[in-house]
Formats: C-alpha cells, sequence, structure tokens
C-alpha cells in the first residue's frame, strides 16, 4: 500500500518548491526591471539629485547580484554612462573606479559563458567610444581621430579588458577575432603606431598568418549597391 503520510509530505515538497520557482521568476523580473530602469536614466536627459539617488539605490540593489550576471555588468556601465553624459567629474571617476574593479574581477570568473563573454565585451567597448569613439574596420576614417590624455587612457583601458573577456572565447570565434581586428584599427587610427603593430602581431597568431588579406580581409559587397 501507498504510505499516505509519505505522499502528504511529497505534496508539500511539490507545493513548497513550486512556490519557490514562483518567487524566484518574480524577484528575477523586478531585478530586469530594475536593469531596464538604470538603462534609460543613464543616457535621459535629465540631470538631478532624484534621478542620481534612483540611479545609486538601483545600482546597491544590483550589486548585490553574483559577478557573472550580465545585469550587474550593465548596473555599473549605466553608471559610467551617467556620469559622463552629466560631466561630474568626481562621482565620474568613483563610477569608473567601481566598473574597473568589476571587470577586473569578471575577467578572473572561470566558468563565462560565451554569451556573458561577449556581451561583457561589448559593454566595455561601449564605454570605451565614450571617451575614444571606435575606428569601424569596414568603414572610411569618417570618426574623430582625437581624444586628450586621460580620455583616451579610460577608452584603452575598456578595450584592453573588452578583449580580455573576448580572448577567452575559441579561437576561431569570429567575435574573437573581429575584436582583435577592431583594436588595431582603433590604435592606428588615434596615431598609435607601436600599440598597433604589438596588436597586430597577437592577430597574426590567432589567426595563423600574417598575409595582409587573411588578418584584414576587404568588406564584403553591399547588397544595395554592390560595392565594399
Amino acid at each position: 500500500m501507498v504510505n499516505a503520510r509519505l505522499v502528504g509530505s511529497l505534496l508539500v515538497a511539490a507545493v513548497g518548491l513550486s512556490t519557490l520557482v514562483v518567487l524566484a521568476q518574480k524577484q528575477d523580473a523586478e531585478v530586469d526591471k530594475i536593469c531596464a530602469e538604470m538603462d534609460q536614466l543613464a543616457v535621459e536627459n535629465k540631470n538631478d539629485g532624484n534621478v542620481e539617488a534612483l540611479l545609486q539605490k538601483d545600482l546597491a540593489q544590483l550589486n548585490k547580484l553574483p559577478i557573472s550576471d550580465i545585469r550587474r555588468l550593465r548596473a555599473n556601465a549605466a553608471m559610467v554612462r551617467y556620469y559622463a553624459r552629466t560631466k561630474n567629474a568626481v562621482a565620474g571617476a568613483e563610477a569608473q573606479r567601481a566598473m574597473t574593479q568589476y571587470m577586473d574581477e569578471l575577467i578572473k570568473t572561470p566558468n563565462l559563458s560565451a554569451s556573458v563573454l561577449t556581451r561583457g565585451g561589448t559593454e566595455c567597448d561601449s564605454l570605451a567610444d565614450i571617451f575614444a569613439v571606435r575606428f569601424h574596420p569596414f568603414r572610411g576614417a569618417d570618426v574623430q581621430a582625437k581624444a586628450g590624455p586621460k580620455d583616451f587612457a579610460l577608452a584603452e583601458g575598456y578595450r584592453l579588458q573588452s578583449l580580455a573577456l573576448y580572448d577567452r572565447l575559441p579561437d576561431k570565434d569570429i567575435n574573437r577575432i573581429m575584436a582583435h581586428r577592431a583594436i588595431v584599427l582603433w590604435y592606428r587610427h588615434y596615431g598609435r603606431d607601436k600599440e598597433a603593430t604589438a596588436q597586430t602581431d597577437r592577430l597574426a597568431k590567432l589567426l595563423g598568418s600574417n598575409k595582409p588579406e587573411v588578418l584584414f580581409p576587404p568588406p564584403p559587397p553591399c547588397p544595395a549597391c554592390g560595392m565594399g
């Protein structure tokens, strides 16, 4: 015969587990909402104490997440964007320090998924663009090529952290290869020939070739006009 007490205990456990799952899903949705709010506030054309207080409150919540949770990364990146936009040098420096510390920890975290590695790289490159915009590999020199020493150093730090994440992907991963190509062209675009040469050597080792057509293949034809 089936033990009624055992069946009852199993039912209670199942109900309890189901409740925990629902609560976890609800909590996860709330975290997503907070993260989306930070993304929006960071770029909105507002500059007042209420916005900053709300961002700081949201950041405190999201900093409780595991280091590998991409929403924690987005939260710290949002603070850098906000203070860069509002020209708050003191708070901006603190946000940059916190972001750098977070990225240093993330880079050392084992067993990160490919999605976390690529999203982390993308976020860092996006932050670098605030201070020294990137050179698009398949466009002409139609973007600014000047940045002050401080801004360039900040941008370079974010780009190197981005590359450190991409370098944890497989050798032939297209995202990793494109990241290496992009940083070479970025250094060239800002007249940093020594750094560009060093990164070109790394790219050559990654691809197993130093042929120009392999390192920097021509762009594919434009579907609309047939031109590169």
